[in-house]
């Protein structure tokens, strides 16, 4: 069986990946913040918010997985977690444009290199 090389922008990518989602992961340690430091920054998240970012963070970091494996499936699955995640973020009223511009560049590049997955 033949090892397919991981692209360096991919290893990149996977490593800000799980960086990501093991701080995503931890989201509903939030509630234990003094509140005059959430006061401060006008942060309010509701508890099912933080619980439900903190769900789609694991099926993230299980998708970075399987793209580091260079497997087909972790791209679509992190195109449906991140679709996901950012109507949470709208609803939340949490989203903006800005926020979209990493998770484009990484489909991108995804999708540049999607021949190379299995």
């Amino acid at each position: 069986m033949k090892k397919t090389k991981r692209p360096l922008p991919i290893t990149i990518i996977c490593v800000l990946g799980f960086i990501g989602t093991i701080i995503g992961i931890l989201t509903p340690l939030i509630i234990f913040a003094p509140q005059e430091i959430l006061l401060e920054y006008n942060a309010s998240f509701s508890t099912t918010y933080l619980i439900l970012t903190s769900i789609i963070s694991i099926a993230l970091l299980y998708s970075f997985i399987k793209i580091w494996k260079m497997k087909k499936l972790g791209v679509y699955l992190y195109i449906g977690s991140s679709i996901i995640n950012y109507y949470l973020a709208y609803l939340e009223g949490l989203l903006s444009p800005k926020g979209l511009i990493a998770p484009a560049i990484f489909i991108a590049i995804f999708y540049y290199y999607i021949k190379k997955f299995k």
